[in-house]
């Protein structure tokens, strides 16, 4: 996978997540993705916090 395709996969996440309302399910989420692969768990957790913020 590119890293095009990992940022636009990373975003589609993101863009998910930051819609849900409830807090814990979207931290659990996170640690998900952190256990994972804590690159990509940085990268998810960042795009969904800067787009929660807007």
């Amino acid at each position: 996978m590119t890293l095009r395709s990992h940022r636009s996969q990373d975003a589609k996440i993101a863009g998910g997540l930051s819609k849900v309302s409830r807090d814990d399910v979207i931290e659990e989420n996170l640690a998900h993705s952190h256990a994972a692969d804590p690159g990509y768990g940085r990268r998810v957790e960042e795009a969904v916090r800067a787009l929660r913020e807007d």
